[in-house]
């Protein structure tokens, strides 16, 4: 059976086989426009199996169309507040095979129930797929702030501080100012809040706490 790719389904694609649990990454690059027959592809890079801290996961078409999809629904639910849906179809998404993409954004769903101890669970999934995917120690990080547990939150921000491809790390700084600033260390959260300023210039919540700090400090 093949089937077009689009752009996305290519990208979707391209991230399951970024596997690293053999100590080898396995990409390829899907030239657009053409028509793959995925069974193909996976057979050529990857045989038939993909052995992950799960166990053997069989692959398929069909599996990856299901993916694929539920993960799509599960976004669009996201983006409409619907929480438990997307927690659904996240879930379901995972069943027919599992990214670091839908573990971390059905984290983040989970989290907006407050079920920050299995979101936590769920971005650890991630980092058993990939140790370097560094918006997940964000996430963790993140999550133990919401529980108070601020020594925790600082281990993991300070390992997604380390890896030179964090693209979010005004983020990783704003989150490091809060738990500064709710130790009751305000100069260092000045500091962090400085930094993540600098990196997003218009990066308004943490102009906000800086003004505020700078003006206590006053």
């Amino acid at each position: 059976m093949e089937f077009g790719l689009n752009e996305n389904f290519s990208q979707f694609i391209l991230n399951f086989l970024k596997i690293r649990h053999l100590n080898r990454s396995i990409s390829y690059k899907i030239v657009q426009n053409r028509t793959f027959s995925i069974g193909i592809i996976i057979e050529k890079y990857i045989t038939k199996t993909i052995i992950n801290s799960f166990g053997i996961i069989m692959l398929s078409e069909q599996n990856l169309k299901a993916a694929y999809q539920y993960y799509n629904q599960a976004c669009e639910s996201q983006r409409n507040g619907d929480y438990l849906t997307a927690i659904q179809n996240y879930r379901l998404s995972i069943i027919n095979f599992p990214t670091i993409e839908a573990y971390i954004h059905l984290s983040s769903a989970l989290s907006k129930h407050g079920r920050y101890e299995e979101a936590i669970e769920k971005c650890l999934s991630a980092l058993r797929i990939d140790s370097k995917e560094y918006s997940a120690y964000n996430y963790i990080g993140y999550y133990f702030i919401k529980m108070k547990k601020y020594n925790s939150a600082k281990v993991w921000l300070d390992f997604a501080l380390s890896f030179d491809s964090n693209k979010s790390k005004h983020f990783t700084y704003f989150n490091l100012g809060i738990i500064h600033e709710k130790r009751g260390e305000w100069y260092q959260a000045i500091e962090m809040f400085d930094n993540a300023i600098k990196i997003k210039s218009d990066f308004h919540k943490a102009e906000k706490k800086l003004i505020l700090l700078t003006a206590k400090l006053n």
